[in-house]
């Protein structure tokens, strides 16, 4: 008994079963997409290096804004890039103004600036000819000197 006449197959023919067989299946994915606006407004803002052209770009994402060139989320996340970036550039930048390395015990620290620097544990121990002055420093007033400028560090090798 053939079971074929009982459940005739529909007439396909050869392209179309080519044209089924090759159906692609596409999955979803969490992926952001992002406008091309918001791609390129992230590069900007990485690579500007003033206040003046930052706040061009952050000009620049409000225009793109109010037009709804980008959408709301890509336009407070470019709002708060363009803001920490021009915050950023517009502080001063500190320079290595002093340069210390640590006792053998670590118990302070041994500090070359040209800076004056006075305060509690901090003592003088000799002034150079070129006005560089060597200080001994405990660990309490290093830690207030940090938050006060930018210190490098000497690592000294046996």
């Amino acid at each position: 008994m053939k079971l074929n006449n009982i459940y005739p197959a529909p007439e396909v023919t050869r392209a179309e079963r080519e044209v089924i067989m090759c159906h692609v299946i596409t999955f979803p994915t969490n992926r952001i997409e992002h406008t091309n606006a918001y791609e390129n407004l992230r590069v900007f803002f990485d690579m500007c290096d003033s206040p003046e052209s930052c706040k061009f770009y952050l000009e620049t994402v409000e225009s793109l804004a109010s037009d709804e060139y980008i959408t709301t989320a890509e336009t407070l996340t470019l709002r708060r890039v363009g803001r920490q970036k021009y915050k950023e550039l517009s502080s001063p930048q500190k320079t290595d103004d002093i340069q210390a390395r640590i006792s053998h015990y670590g118990t302070h620290y041994y500090i070359d600036t040209t800076l004056d620097l006075k305060g509690r544990g901090i003592t003088l121990l000799e002034t150079e000819r070129d006005g560089n002055k060597k200080y001994r420093v405990t660990l309490k007033a290093f830690e207030k000197l940090e938050s006060q400028y930018n210190i490098s560090t000497k690592n000294l090798l046996d």
